[in-house]
């Protein structure tokens, strides 16, 4: 069947084929490093949820719980999966709590020991990946400036409703919009924190199924592989948030 996101049909245009392609992580080494953690190892990939926090520990080489303030109850389960006879992928699965006002739970990736300010990603043109799973995932780049408007809860964002089948999406940069647990405020608009402003300073690439988009108490999954960032160099990642 073909491989194609919930899009319109603009949205559905293919990006350059000349375009850089950054590969953010393929999984291939199971759970832990990223390809990108192999050329900087600073990097590396953390799940947590209104109760939960663990993070890819770099000097240790292993999966490390981290400290976080308990107030949910959404659980979290992580593991490498086979993708296909040989492949690997990224799976992670919740049930979000039915009582927390916060709750929530994501799989990320954090940009800052790159730049404490964020990482210029300005030349995205867009990104990909393949995608399996049960709910709706929000793909989210969480930038400086939408962070301090809007005390970390207004991105831009994708929301992607995950099918069964191990599928390939394609998403332009131009599909991303502000969102956040519900209508953002006023003050928060694309004309006031434009993504060619926001996209200079980007903190972190998070996939969070949150309840404003998702039935509390059903069971959640995704299956993530082949996560490549559309029109990015590596060098532009040492000169994040500079410009």
């Amino acid at each position: 069947h073909p491989h194609s996101g919930p899009l319109s049909p603009r949205a559905q245009q293919q990006l350059p084929a000349n375009s850089d392609r950054l590969l953010i992580d393929n999984f291939e080494s199971g759970v832990g490093p990223t390809s990108l953690g192999r050329i900087f190892p600073v990097l590396g990939w953390y799940v947590l949820s209104d109760s939960l926090y663990y993070y890819w520990n770099v000097k240790k080489a292993k999966w490390t719980r981290g400290i976080s303030g308990v107030i949910g109850n959404s659980p979290i389960y992580y593991d490498s999966v086979p993708d296909g006879p040989t492949g690997k992928a990224f799976f992670y699965s919740t049930i979000l709590d039915t009582v927390s006002y916060v709750a929530n739970a994501l799989i990320g990736i954090s940009l800052g020991p790159l730049s404490p300010g964020g990482v210029d990603l300005s030349t995205m043109n867009g990104f990909s990946l393949r995608a399996s799973g049960k709910g709706t995932i929000g793909i989210r780049f969480e930038s400086a400036g939408l962070d301090s408007a809007s005390s970390m809860l207004y991105h831009y964002a994708y929301p992607l409703k995950l099918s069964n089948d191990m599928q390939k999406y394609t998403f332009p940069v131009d599909s991303l919009r502000i969102m956040g647990p519900g209508e953002p405020p006023l003050y928060v608009t694309p004309s006031r924190y434009p993504w060619k402003n926001e996209s200079k300073k980007v903190l972190r690439i998070e996939f969070e199924f949150s309840p404003s988009k998702n039935t509390r108490g059903d069971s959640l999954y995704f299956v993530l592989d082949d996560f490549y960032l559309e029109g990015v160099a590596v060098g532009s990642l040492l000169s994040g948030g500079e410009n």
